[in-house]
């Protein structure tokens, strides 16, 4: 979805410019709720399920809810999430999992009532209707355009609510960037030491670090630090290879980028694509040894080590950039930028190559935009009221701001505020530029262009077919022929999953493209 509320954006980021926090700019306000029922769930249980790396972080919040409303909070662990197969009331999950929820029927579609953003326009002499409908909406004022609208939507449906986010930004070394030896050496090569607009900036600023003594120790140093091995875990590796790939090949007129959208066949052999595994082979030997089979830990160890001059790494794992044992503001500066773009862009029905008219840098979330909460089906009718009213709670200013300083959370915040206050802790790293980070996150997830990700169902099966191309490439495999063979992966895959039904999701995922509100039927039923 391509956001054209430019006014509303340009309010938003008046305030993370001035370093306003979650109070500026009528970000959660903490105003008085008229006419909520003193316990009104007393002596009701809600069962909550769903990804283990949230729920740490979701147990600490619960007490205050048990005791305004009386009910109890039971957490049960971790579930098999496609199949949804304990009994439940809530899931938490990755948004990448949403269409293997769906595909399920596992969620409950949420009421577009509960989270309308606009209020409703009610009579003001009508007191109980105004305390029902306060009672009722989610306070989404604050929250990211994006994330309110795109990744918690499948189709016109809302099928959950964003517990917090995931994407890529850039990270650097500012000493390396003013050392006085490199300022000179880069003004002779014509090359400007600051955060690259494009990717061949960027590649460029690569070699002119590798093998220097950036930082005067005496050493020879390495120039970008990548995860570009098996990264099942963070997925950080195919998540950089698609934001590249998508500034060259997510063309503006087009919504589909991955796959064609009435056909589902897959559009990687293509010049984008060929063009993104080949400068990620020439990266690679420009980082530390072994490189090419980095994971995201790593590459940020070898950042954090002082190792390189770059990485591209998570904006939410800020805490791992630097040791703060070894480090402190005065000799560790760390400076965060918004990843590159393209100036130009594969238009593939004419197959040639545009100009961007611009720059072309859209945003590729990781895991389906990061965390989010959501209704299971098997949650009875009688919970509704008391399931609606814990994922308000929990998505509201107050408890997204104590989520957000949890040591455990790892995630980027939801709300523009807490984006502008910067770093929730900025003494677990010391050095980061909390400004800068602010900056860098708030334009990647406010960009012209922004996309969930994969989010069908076994997505994370397409994505490892995906990663077994990038590792041939990187052994010296030919980039076009990787790419074919993973062509016929993804065919494959998608055929043993029912080709029509996959189809259909696709479509309902990208949100932006019609579908036929008849499901077909699941794979093995005619």
């Amino acid at each position: 979805m391509i956001w054209r509320k430019r006014a509303r954006i340009a309010t938003v980021w008046v305030c993370l410019i001035a370093g306003l926090g979650a109070w500026g700019c009528g970000f959660g306000t903490n105003a008085a709720k008229p006419g909520v029922p003193e316990r009104p769930f007393q002596g009701m249980t809600l069962v909550v399920v769903g990804d283990r790396s949230i729920l740490g972080v979701i147990e600490p919040q619960r007490g205050e809810w048990e005791e305004s409303r009386g009910g109890r909070i039971d957490i049960h662990g971790e579930i098999d999430l496609p199949s949804g197969s304990a009994d439940s009331d809530i899931v938490f999950f990755a948004g990448d999992r949403l269409g293997d929820l769906i595909d399920k029927n596992a969620l409950e579609v949420l009421p577009e009532t509960f989270a309308d953003p606009q209020p409703a326009t009610l009579d003001p002499a009508d007191l109980e209707n105004q305390a029902e409908a306060a009672r009722s909406r989610v306070e989404f004022q604050g929250i990211v355009p994006v994330f309110r609208e795109q990744v918690t939507h499948y189709g016109k449906s809302r099928y959950a609510l964003p517990i917090g986010g995931s994407a890529l930004v850039l990270v650097y070394r500012k000493d390396a960037f003013n050392r006085e030896e490199n300022a000179q050496a880069a003004k002779k090569a014509d090359l400007a030491l600051e955060p690259p607009e494009t990717w061949e900036q960027l590649d460029a600023l690569a070699r002119f670090f590798h093998g220097r003594d950036w930082d005067g120790d005496g050493k020879k140093d390495s120039g970008i630090a990548l995860a570009m091995g098996p990264d099942l875990v963070e997925g950080v590796a195919d998540a950089i290879a698609l934001s590249r790939a998508a500034s060259l090949g997510m063309h503006p007129d087009d919504f589909s980028f991955l796959f064609d959208g009435d056909t589902l066949a897959p559009r990687v052999a293509s010049p984008p694509f060929e063009e993104t595994l080949k400068a990620l082979k020439s990266l690679s030997s420009l980082g530390p040894l072994g490189m090419s089979a980095f994971t995201a830990e790593s590459a940020r160890a070898s950042f954090r080590k002082g190792e390189t001059a770059l990485l591209i790494d998570r904006a939410e794992r800020w805490n791992g950039w630097v040791d703060p044992k070894t480090a402190s503001g005065r000799d560790v500066s760390i400076g965060v930028a918004q990843l590159p773009g393209s100036k130009r862009v594969f238009d593939r029905d004419r197959a040639r190559w545009d100009d961007a008219r611009g720059l072309n840098r859209p945003t590729w979330l990781l895991r389906g935009g990061g965390m989010l909460v959501g209704v299971s089906s098997k949650s009875p009718q009688t919970k509704r009221a008391a399931v609606l009213d814990f994922l308000k709670y929990l998505i509201g200013p107050e408890t997204s701001a104590r989520m957000r300083d949890d040591l455990g959370f790892g995630l980027i915040p939801v709300r523009d505020g807490l984006i502008g206050q910067g770093l929730a802790d900025p003494r677990r790293a010391p050095g980061v530029d909390g400004r800068l980070w602010a900056s860098a996150v708030g334009q990647t997830v406010h960009a012209a262009r922004v996309s969930p990700g994969l989010r069908i169902p076994d997505a994370r099966g397409y994505l490892v077919d995906f990663g077994r191309a990038r590792a041939k490439v990187l052994d010296g495999a030919d980039p076009l022929e990787s790419l074919e063979n993973l062509t016929r992966a993804w065919a494959g895959r998608s055929k043993a999953l029912g080709l029509s039904r996959q189809t259909w999701h696709y479509r309902r995922s990208l949100i932006d493209l019609p579908v036929s509100d008849v499901e077909p039927p699941p794979r093995g039923l005619k």
